[in-house]
């Protein structure tokens, strides 16, 4: 029963999610006004946005105008709901106070995971309302692992090597640039950002893997647009939603081992 409750409300919070990704790249209120059509701005009733099941039984268009409705929609309201449900899910039958703390971190990352790789994806950078909470939750968390007495070094330590690691990296090719006489940035502020929050959440061997994973998902990506839309090279391709990816991927895989 409870799995049952934690994914519906983990639907309802995907489609949170996507009035996020919405508003949130043009300046808009989250709060005011409801949900609307971004087609023909009519205001959605209630009895008209539950998650999933609404866009099926509209067919994918809007009640209204008859437009269709973009499929990212009912997508991040399922990924949503299955993250939340696989999260608790792999709660064990001996569980303590670590064990449910971790998971509800998980459930917390996830949850801002998801609309930054979307905005990222989609304008090419993270939005501070939604990366600085992230942070701050983050490091207070691992703030509270230590003041429990809980496996908090870890964390420290991902923390610590995600940051010299993506230092490093961000020194070599900033110098390779120089020489090419390029001034350029190796990487966006936002993907630096970003590491601090994985870092802790993933801990030390885990975030090596997350760059690792992520660089060859890029790289792929990069040559089959490569191939099909003749992408160029100097073109600009966020580095984030592969490291979000990868992360939450590499996550479920390890809460799975254990």
């Amino acid at each position: 029963m409870i799995l049952l409750i934690t994914t519906i409300i983990g639907l309802c919070y995907g489609s949170f999610l996507n009035v996020l990704v919405y508003r949130l790249p043009k300046s808009l209120s989250i709060l005011k006004p409801r949900s609307f059509c971004p087609i023909c701005k009519e205001f959605i009733p209630i009895y008209r946005n539950i998650p999933i099941l609404s866009f099926i039984l509209q067919l994918g268009k809007c009640f209204n105008c008859k437009k269709r409705i973009s499929i990212q929609y009912p997508v991040v309201e399922f990924i949503t709901g299955f993250l939340w449900f696989w999260f608790f899910h792999t709660i064990p039958q001996d569980y303590n106070f670590e064990i449910i703390s971790d998971i509800i971190f998980s459930i917390i990352m996830v949850s801002f995971l998801i609309p930054l790789a979307i905005i990222d994806s989609k304008h090419l950078y993270f939005p501070f309302s939604l990366i600085i909470p992230l942070i701050i939750i983050s490091i207070s968390s691992l703030i509270l692992d230590y003041i429990f007495l809980f496996d908090w070094f870890e964390s420290l330590l991902g923390l610590t090597l995600a940051v010299i690691f993506l230092a490093s990296i961000y020194f070599i090719v900033k110098v390779w640039l120089k020489l090419k006489g390029r001034d350029e940035t190796p990487m966006g502020f936002g993907d630096i950002l970003l590491i601090i929050p994985l870092g802790i959440w993933l801990g030390p061997l885990n975030i090596l893997l997350c760059f690792l994973t992520s660089s060859i998902l890029a790289l792929l990506t990069w040559i089959t647009l490569y191939f099909l839309i003749n992408f160029e090279f100097n073109s600009k391709m966020p580095f984030g939603p592969y490291l979000i990816i990868s992360s939450i991927l590499i996550k479920i895989l390890n809460l799975n081992i254990i």
